[in-house]
């Protein structure tokens, strides 16, 4: 591995050489109002070409943004997330879980993770609706893809979102050919991976011009360790209208997504220092047969661990019940309407279908318990039809999530005169969020019957004695965002002078239903038809055998407002120098997770103010840019274990402070060779400690309260170095590409504790162009390899607040160890693509 000091003065020359040295381009990202208002105007007079290899691209906005483009994107692994793409970008680092795409990862800009990330698709917003998440393994089919935009550390003034105080990334669809044409592209390769893509345009068609694309692809491989497989299914259409001859249309645009994969089993560091990065799930599962008489007993413990696929018959970490399955799919319309000279309205409504699950679950309920009893005064239910009340039987209780979602972005955009330009844009964004965790049966060999569990009578669903259909979770929420917002641009001094001043107002609102009981403190809850005795607790209840404290099932609504000011400002000095500056505020409204917990008095919005200033160049060979930037974070919001409950809850901690600098440099030295480098240089600073459970008088919030000591501390998950650089040589029909990238050190806990080691990857492209080589029009073929020279290294981690023990005031602190997701060794892939 190249040493940190090695590459942390690669860093600094690229620093160096950035500042005076050259850049931009600009590719559409966000709404169609954001694309129309004209934050996206290319410089003219510029004399680079307006892209470096797809990547190093001719931004002219004035606030730290990024993109890549379809000539980057093709020369990338077939199938693979486009969030993996933008790993190139500056302050963007993504962990991908393996080395296809399908099985999810983890993404950071800036120290931001994904559920403060707003992540967008034609300007629809696809974070969930709950907590924010991410899913990588569901985005739109790399090829289709015209371009993808990141925004580090900030929004677009009419950004559809509650949760981005960390950066935007939108990508866009590519537009349908004017032109009849066939695509199709094979590819093959380790780990047994095949995938078929094919795309249809259909050209202009009829009286009115109208052209469309069809497409569909389904990838299908191996895990690359242990057991199991994924599955990718996806189509997708988009049909485009011209409306007269302003520049105005309407395209409508469909997606459906199914995915059905296997999980991968993230480890502990010391399990990986033990037994390397091959650690898996077992390889079978064996449960009990029922029979009468005799007690069958099913644990939901964790089994010891040998190697890699051995173990207990424990059926917790068997792979087959370790799934990730999911439904999704979607309708986007964009328009856009000249309604005078000086006046255009755009509007983009859209639905989102989701039906997901993380898998994995497993629900043990003894037959005598009051979940099997109900309230049926029986002293025992068989829940396995062995006629007996003697077993406790295992159940697969998956955590579904089924959402529906509405939502409508629209913009009324004045041009005043050549140099001024107004807007005002309206967003609704309208979520059913339906969260159950529906008991099914397992099979003999441990595997479940429907991979949705109980949900919809999906599987086969499991009763107790008062025919209650038992679960794991049951409630609903309706998260509504209703936002306005205006925008200026001004440009002066013969144009060299850029305004662009906007303000939103977000209102958010979350409504939740909570349909069973909440344990105190916790959001820790019990389903059950049982009837519920009165707590000592005075405003609780218990269950007969338990000394828990409940709330009863409840309603709740929650409210969140705050105008936010969104404001660049940039200057031309030259026609290949640019300098500019932003200041802008977001907003994160907490999550619904984090709202069902009883005792949720400390839970505010999280708050950013966000703070750029960056020199660009473009002229001669190179283009290049440096930003310094710093963000203020206020309310960070924390899970924090509280010892007097044995439960994590949910806290705001305080403030955070980041701030650290950027820099790219990209350009063709000689015809044929296109070089880049990015590095990102991140200091984060917590400015509290947290508080963790209650103190001698029992009260959390006062001032003998335990405290993990974090202040002072860095952000888990945040390299303080990222270095990324890609080298492409062109000669006759064929193109060599070598990208890397390296990530230094992470903390993997919240009192840096522990931390994960720095790595360094290495990715290999080669294509042959057939139709350059006289033999085969519009086909070429291409091989990619990742990790090339098989890197050992832990990717995505799942942090936690301390790994060891803390005393504080008196109490011990429990550690618990953070687990990761080990990087994928050495792969490659060939594909084959011809276009008819």
């Amino acid at each position: 591995m190249l040493s940190k000091k090695f590459w942390g003065s690669v860093a600094l020359t690229a620093l160096s050489i950035a500042i005076n040295g050259p850049a931009q381009a600009q590719v559409a990202s966000g709404s169609t109002g954001s694309q129309e208002f004209g934050d996206e105007i290319v410089i003219t007079g510029t004399r680079m070409a307006p892209t470096v290899g797809g990547v190093i691209t001719n931004e002219t906005a004035p606030k730290s943004r990024a993109s890549i483009g379809q000539d980057y994107i093709a020369t990338q692994s077939s199938g693979q997330s486009l969030l993996q793409l933008i790993n190139v970008i500056p302050g963007v680092n993504f962990t991908n879980n393996d080395p296809f795409g399908s099985s999810g990862g983890n993404i950071r800009i800036r120290g931001f993770d994904g559920n403060r990330v707003s992540l967008t698709w034609d300007g629809m917003p696809l974070n969930d609706t709950g907590n924010y998440a991410i899913f990588s393994n569901q985005l739109l089919d790399a090829e289709l893809a015209g371009s993808v935009t990141v925004n580090m550390g900030s929004t677009d003034v009419d950004s559809p979102t509650a949760s981005a105080v960390g950066g935007t990334v939108n990508y866009i669809t590519r537009r349908p050919s004017e032109e009849l044409g066939l695509t199709a592209a094979f590819s093959g390769g380790q780990d047994n991976f095949r995938r078929s893509f094919l795309s249809l345009d259909t050209g202009a068609l009829g009286p009115f011009d109208t052209t469309g694309f069809m497409a569909g692809s389904l990838q299908e491989y191996e895990k690359w360790k242990g057991f199991g497989s994924l599955e990718k299914r996806q189509f997708n259409a988009r049909f485009f209208q011209p409306i007269g001859n302003d520049g105005d249309f309407v395209t409508a645009s469909f997606h459906w997504n199914q995915n059905r994969n296997n999980n991968y089993r993230s480890e502990t560091l010391a399990e990986y220092q033990q037994f390397g990065r091959d650690l898996d799930f077992y390889g079978s599962c064996t449960r009990p047969t029922p029979t009468t008489g005799t007690a069958q007993t099913e644990t939901s413990g964790t089994g010891a661990i040998n190697q890699a696929g051995a173990g207990t018959t424990n059926c917790v970490d068997f792979y087959g019940r370790q799934v990730n399955p999911s439904n999704t799919g979607n309708i986007r319309v964009q328009s856009r309407f000249s309604l005078t000279d000086t006046l255009t309205l755009t509007v983009d409504p859209s639905f989102q279908y989701v039906l997901a699950d993380g898998g994995g679950q497993l629900g043990v309920v003894s037959e005598t318990s009051f979940t099997a009893r109900g309230a049926s005064g029986l002293a025992g239910f068989s829940l396995n039809g062995d006629g007996d009340t003697l077993d406790t039987v295992a159940f697969f209780t998956p955590s579904v999530t089924n959402t529906r979602r509405y939502g409508v972005t629209g913009s009324l955009i004045w041009q005043a005169t050549d140099s001024h330009r107004f807007r005002v844009a309206y967003t609704n964004d309208y979520g059913r969020h339906r969260q159950t965790g529906e008991y099914s049966a397992l099979n003999a060999n441990g595997t479940t019957d429907n991979v949705f569990g109980g949900k919809d009578g999906q599987g086969q669903r499991v009763f107790n004695a008062d025919g209650y259909h038992l679960r794991a979770r049951d409630r609903f929420s309706i998260a509504t965002l209703n936002q306005v917002a205006f925008e200026y641009r001004g440009q002066f001094f013969d144009d060299k002078f850029t305004v662009i001043a906007g303000v939103r107002a977000p209102f958010f609102e979350r409504d939740l239903n909570q349909y069973c009981y909440t344990q105190i403190n916790s959001s820790n809850v019990q389903c059950t038809s049982a009837t519920p005795i009165a707590s000592p607790t005075p405003g609780f209840v218990r269950f007969v055998g338990s000394s828990t404290d409940y709330i009863r099932p409840f309603s709740r609504n929650f409210t969140y407002e705050k105008v936010l000011p969104n404001v660049g400002v940039s200057y031309q000095l030259t026609d290949s120098q640019q300098i500019y500056g932003s200041f802008i505020q977001g907003l994160s409204a907490p999550r619904t997770d984090n709202l069902y917990a009883e005792d949720i008095v400390n839970v505010k919005p999280e708050e950013t103010t966000a703070i750029d200033i960056g020199y660009r160049y473009s002229g001669g060979a190179f283009q290049g840019s440096a930003t310094l930037f710093a963000n203020q974070y206020k309310d960070r919001i924390q899970s924090a274990f509280d010892d007097a409950t044995g439960a994590f809850i949910d806290r705001s901690i305080g403030d955070v402070d980041l701030w650290g600098a950027e820099a790219t440099i990209g350009g063709q030295p000689v015809d044929g060779l296109e070089l880049f480098l990015t590095t990102t240089y991140l200091q984060s600073e917590l400015k509290s400690d947290i508080r963790n459970g209650r103190g001698v008088d029992g009260i959390f919030g006062n001032a003998d309260d335990p405290r993990l000591p974090t202040a002072g501390k860095t952000l888990a998950e945040s390299p303080e170095w990222q270095v990324s650089g890609r080298a492409a040589w062109e000669t006759g029909p064929m193109t060599f590409g070598l990208s890397a990238k390296w990530v230094d050190t992470r903390f993997s806990t919240d009192v840096n504790d522990e931390e994960a080691p720095a790595y360094t990857t290495f990715d290999l492209d080669f294509r042959f162009d057939f139709e350059e080589a006289g033999v085969w029009k519009g086909a070429y073929l291409q091989i990619n390899g990742t990790n090339i020279f098989d890197e050992d290294y832990l990717g995505s981690i799942s942090s936690r607040t301390n790994r060891f023990n803390v005393v504080s005031n008196g109490s011990t602190i429990t550690g618990s160890a953070p687990t990761y997701s080990p990087g994928a060794p050495q792969t490659f892939t060939i594909a084959v693509r011809k276009n008819f």
